[in-house]
């Protein structure tokens, strides 16, 4: 059994929703009107939820993108922002050729202190898997 609590307070068409801040604009197309240095509170909604433990997805315009993950751990601090860079591969179709930067970086500030465990990539849609760590 899944214990609900949610990280986000808004809810659009019945799912909860992540807010996730774009660190960088590559050639990987997430939205229409992707901005670098904007929060957006509607983009990556929860799947599934427990305790220490989030699944969140999101559609993409980009289709077949590269996806991998980070933490960024600020100097000082023990609990570190978990983000996922987005990048083209030779499969992947419907990219911005005028993009300056190479990666799509992506972090979700309101799950500090959460990693990365498992990422999927598929035509479609990204699922992030990311879990809370005890250190």
């Amino acid at each position: 059994m899944l214990f609900f609590r949610s990280h986000s307070k808004r809810k659009i068409n019945g799912y909860k929703y992540i807010p996730c801040l774009f660190e960088s604009v590559g050639k990987v197309i997430v939205r229409d009107d992707q901005e670098k240095g904007k929060i957006f509170d509607d983009e990556f909604w929860i799947v599934k939820e427990g305790p220490g433990i989030v699944l969140i997805q999101n559609s993409l315009v980009t289709k077949y993108a590269g996806l991998g993950s980070f933490t960024e751990y600020p100097a000082g601090e023990k609990e570190g922002t978990p983000g996922i860079w987005l990048d083209t591969n030779e499969r992947t179709i419907y990219i911005n050729e005028k993009a300056e930067e190479e990666y799509t970086n992506i972090k979700f500030p309101t799950l500090k202190g959460y990693t990365v465990e498992a990422t999927y990539s598929g035509r479609y849609d990204i699922v992030v898997c990311l879990a809370k760590r005890n250190y």
